[in-house]
């Protein structure tokens, strides 16, 4: 009876025994080494290429220069107003203002005209100032059109546009400048402003400059260079097809007079008679009136000249 009773408690023993160690095997195969890998860490992102680097650093520019652009409008818009309204203000008392030029340039000033030039002066002085602080933007945009084929499209573009109004805008303060000097007879300061606007330009673009090449041969014959302007207008001319060289009469008379200015009357009358030859003959009694009697003016000089 012992004896049995002995068994069976070693026999209830053996089983908890048993289903201990299934559990610890149970437990092992949940969270030992059957377990799932843990979970790598993400991968750094890839750097950025050195086209998207670059197209970056433009849109960072150009956005740079649109607002500087935008600033200055408003800034221009205030200094207009500011010009305009102590021009006039100088101006008053001026009979004739389309005169003063003239009447400067003659030496035959009045108080008036004295505060007159004063101010148109101080607004160049101005203006110009103004366009040296505008023209800066022309060097981002330099290295903007300098690293522009690397860029999509849509960015060159942009700076294409950039570029353009930029240019339109900067000529325009310039000229500007020129103009207000041209009002009270600055008549060499104009001149050197237009002369370097013209350097400026590429010679194959030259020719479509007709409208500044005849201010500056009109600057050059002011300030006593009859030679310089008649290279000009000779050129001005000589642009033009061949069939419709002379039928611009005021421009006809002009290259005549200056060759006159030269000393070179042969080719004086020579324009002359060319330029009135254009003119329709139905028009030639009035509108040629001044060329014939240039023309005869003309051959009086050469024949005295001959004798």
């Amino acid at each position: 009876m012992q004896r049995q009773t002995a068994l069976k408690a070693l026999i209830v023993v053996l089983g908890l025994a048993a289903a201990w160690a299934c559990g610890r095997r149970t437990l092992a195969g949940e969270s030992g080494d059957s377990a799932a890998p843990a979970a790598q860490p993400a991968a750094p992102p890839a750097a950025p290429s050195s086209a998207e680097v670059a197209a970056a650093k433009a849109e960072k520019l150009i956005s740079s220069v649109r607002d500087k652009m935008n600033d200055f409008q408003k800034e221009e818009f205030h200094l207009e107003m500011a010009s305009m309204k102590s021009m006039f203000a100088a101006s008053q008392g001026i009979k004739d203002l389309g005169k003063a030029a003239d009447q400067i340039a003659k030496d035959a000033m009045t108080p008036e005209l004295r505060v007159y030039r004063a101010a148109v002066l101080g607004a160049a002085g101005k203006w110009h100032e103004f366009q040296q602080r505008y023209s800066g933007i022309g060097r981002t945009l330099s290295t903007l059109e300098r690293d522009r084929a690397g860029l999509p499209k849509k960015l060159q573009d942009e700076i294409d546009s950039l570029a353009m109004r930029f240019d339109q805008k900067n000529r325009g303060l310039v000229m500007k400048v020129a103009d207000l000097y041209e009002r009270v007879a600055e008549y060499r300061g104009a001149l050197a402003i237009y002369g370097d606007l013209y350097k400026d330009i590429p010679e194959d673009k030259r020719k479509g400059e007709r409208a500044l090449k005849e201010k500056i041969a009109g600057l050059c014959e002011k300030v006593g260079d009859p030679a310089s302007a008649l290279g000009l207008v000779k050129g001005i001319v000589e642009d033009r097809p061949e069939k419709d060289r002379y039928k611009d009469r005021k421009l006809g008379e002009w290259l005549g007079r200056l060759y006159e200015k030269t000393g070179d009357i042969e080719n004086a009358l020579e324009v002359c008679k060319k330029t009135l030859n254009a003119v329709p003959a139905d028009k030639r009694a009035k509108d040629g009136a001044a060329l014939k009697k240039k023309i005869g003016e003309l051959e009086k000089k050469l024949s005295a000249g001959q004798k």
